[in-house]
Order: C-alpha cells, then structure tokens, then sequence
C-alpha cells in the first residue's frame, strides 16, 4: 500500500513541477481528409459525409469538399451517390437503399483534396454484421422495487460472430439509451450460452421522466463488429477525455479509410461502417415512478 502511494505521490509531484510553457499551435495545422458514414439494414437515406478538418479551438463548422464522386460496390450492385445541393460534402443514397446482413460493402471515394486539379482515390471495406433479433419485451415491476419498471428481453444472438452490442429504448418518441448513456456491450452480458436465445433477460429499464399507463415503450439493440466498436471507443476517448485519469487518448483514432494511389500521403481520419439493428415495442399496463 505504501508502494502504491509513494508512486502516485511521485506522480502527482512531476505534474504540479512541470511549468515550462509549451506553445501549440493548433490554429495553423494542415486539415486532414475526414470521411465519415454508415448503412443500416433499415430501409432510408444513408449518407456520407466528406469534409477538410477544423483547428481543435475553431467555432466554425468543417468545410465540406465537393463534387466527390462517391459510390458504394455490395458485390453484386453499384450505388452512385448524390451530393446534397444544401450541404456541401453531405452524399446520399436513395430512400429505398438498405444494406443486407453477411454482406461486404465497399464505399469508393474519388475526390482533389489538395486542389491541384488531379482526382485522388480513397477506399473502405465494411462488413454487415447479423442482427441480434429481438422476439419481444415485457414491462415487469421490479422484484425488489415494485414501483420502478424492468425490461425482461427475449430474442437470440447470432453464434456466428462476436457481437458488441449498443441498447436504446424510446417512451413514444423520446429516444435514449437503456443505460441513460451509452454504452456498448458484448453478447456475454445476455447471458445466452452457446444456444444464443435471450430467454426473458432482465434489466432496470431506466426512463427519467417515469412510465404512464398507456405509454409505449420500443427497444432497439444495434449490433457492431469489433472494429467498428473499436473506433467508437477510440473516437470518444479522443473527444470526451479517458479513463483512467493517467491514461492518455488513443494516439491515432481508429480508421478504415485509406488511399489507393500510390505515393498519397493524404491524412485521413473516419469511418465507414455498417450495422444493423432490431427491436419491438410493448404498451405500459401500469404507472412506474419517475428516477
């Protein structure tokens, strides 16, 4: 125990001493080539979004780069992109455009980042992860708390793949995650064995505002690969500090976009990913407190 408060004694001792200034300069940094998007297996627009960086201090919104030739390949299909006539740098499928389970899709950018009138070609890959089907949800009054609402979950895991799992849940139309925040979780939480069926799982279902008699209650499960994951958490390191207090931000965020010419030194940061998601709704039978 000593040991351990010597050491953070010693720790905190070279923070508090280091009181040379050192001057950064953010403001002035080269932009980098920012790609971000993702497909769903829910029917509906789906965009891409292609911008220059900002400086880490500025207000301003990222310049978005325009007349980007922009295209996503399933294997079978070519889908052509449009750009948004209001949003410079904003792509867009159809309406109709939805992205199937066990599929690789391959999004093909081509774009002049440093505006010498010469088009560069930038590449991603994103696998279409299987859903976790949700069968149906039961509101249940807590065993131990009668007056405060639990979600008890029947579906079942794809045994397929390993499964990293985010939750929402929506009174009528007011979504929020089930953790009221998010969180991602592995399909070990469910507790489903090597079957996969969720049999009646059961969590707090925490809803700030309370649940009326009448109330409809949705719950979504979204399901990402590793990688993906990866960069989420990554990405909100990077934005929203780390933890452990002494642990630093990832060095680089996560990316699985890259250029394919040859001699492109472009730097880039985004992703490309694909989820899908599924879920159902049940009607609230009784009141429950508020939290």
């Amino acid at each position: 125990m000593f040991r351990q408060l010597k050491f953070f004694f010693l720790i905190f001792i070279l923070l508090i001493s280091c009181t040379e200034r050192i001057d950064i300069n953010t403001r002035n940094a080269a932009p980098r080539l920012s790609v971000f998007g993702y497909l769903t297996n829910q029917p509906g627009v789906h965009t891409i979004k292609i911008t220059y960086t900002a400086g880490y201090f500025t207000t301003e919104a990222p310049i978005g780069i325009s007349n980007a030739i922009v295209s996503i390949f399933d294997g079978d299909n070519h889908y052509i992109l449009a750009e948004n006539p209001d949003t410079a740098g904003v792509y867009y499928t159809d309406s109709l455009f939805f992205a199937i389970e066990g599929k690789t899709y391959t999004l093909d950018i081509s774009l002049d980042f440093n505006r010498d009138g010469t088009n560069e070609q930038y590449r991603a890959t994103a696998l279409m992860p299987f859903a976790t089907r949700v069968d149906s949800v039961i509101l249940s009054p807590s065993q131990f708390l009668p007056d405060h609402p639990n979600l008890l979950l029947y579906g079942m895991v794809p045994q397929i793949q390993k499964n990293y799992l985010a939750l929402y849940l929506q009174k009528n139309s007011e979504e929020s995650t089930i953790f009221d925040y998010f969180l991602i979780l592995t399909d070990s939480y469910f507790e489903s064995g090597d079957s996969g069926i969720i049999n009646g799982y059961e969590f707090p279902c925490f809803i700030r505002d309370g649940i009326q008699k009448g109330d409809t209650i949705s719950f979504t499960v979204k399901s990402f690969s590793e990688d993906f994951s990866t960069f989420i958490s990554h990405a909100r390191s990077e934005v929203g500090g780390s933890n452990p207090i002494f642990g630093g931000p990832p060095a680089d965020v996560r990316t699985n976009i890259f250029a394919i010419d040859n001699n492109n030194t472009t730097p880039i940061v985004g992703y490309f990913g694909a989820f899908p998601q599924d879920g159902k709704s049940t009607i609230s039978d009784q009141d429950f407190l508020r939290h």
